[in-house]
């Protein structure tokens, strides 16, 4: 199940005060509607019931997803290399995941410090796709990108569906650059370079852009020298 607290907030705009609710954890396969406001950016958006303002509001969420195996934590207070994370500890102190090692079978645990990234995953999880794969076929965009539009800054780039699997990049010239998902490319990386996928990710739970970049660097550059 999911678990939500009431937490007080003042408006930026009119600094009126009052209560919203925020999710401690969020169950996807319990609470599907919470997964799909999660997706469409409602979970974190409030409204100011005094000035009608609508405020996005980032706080410290557990996201699990049973029919996937998959757990991805949301920690903002702190910066990534100070954030420590042990799954098995903090599991025990929830009462819907039972106790003991063999729970944690084939599960797949992330860590991530903005509401964007914890969006992504659960996105690309839900999918059944393989976020390892999705960051270096992003690492790979990013690079052509920076080689073809040098005037242009790139902050970002996000994993997302609708009709179809896309890729939308976040730039300074706030333009809209998208790029539909190649799956012949993800199956190819996945049919190539899966152990070395499992080798790099054993116990680690930031997989993202930096992660991907020494991945490829190792074993990606080293295939085309």
């Amino acid at each position: 199940m999911s678990m939500n607290k009431i937490a007080d907030f003042e408006c930026p705009s009119c600094k009126y005060q009052n209560n919203i609710t925020i999710w401690e954890t969020l169950n996807a396969t319990v609470d599907p509607e919470l997964k799909e406001e999660l997706f469409s950016g409602k979970l974190f958006a409030k409204e100011c019931p005094n000035c009608g303002k609508v405020n996005r509001v980032t706080y410290n969420l557990l996201y699990h997803d049973m029919t996937q195996k998959v757990m991805i934590k949301l920690d903002t207070d702190r910066d990534r290399e100070q954030v420590e994370w042990n799954p098995k500890r903090i599991l025990g102190d929830f009462p819907w995941f039972p106790n003991g090692d063999t729970a944690l079978d084939g599960y797949r645990f992330r860590l991530v410090t903005k509401r964007n990234a914890l969006r992504e995953k659960a996105m690309i999880f839900d999918c059944a796709l393989d976020d390892r794969i999705v960051e270096i076929m992003k690492y790979f965009h990013w690079t052509r990108f920076n080689k073809e539009n040098p005037n242009v800054v790139l902050f970002d780039i996000f994993f997302y569906y609708g009709s179809s699997y896309i890729f939308e990049f976040l730039t300074d010239d706030k333009k809209s650059y998208k790029m539909d998902f190649n799956m012949e490319i993800y199956e190819l990386i996945n049919k190539e370079a899966l152990n070395a996928l499992d080798y790099e990710s054993e116990d680690c739970f930031f997989i993202g852009h930096e992660w991907a970049r020494s991945v490829v660097a190792k074993y990606f550059l080293k295939q085309e020298m």
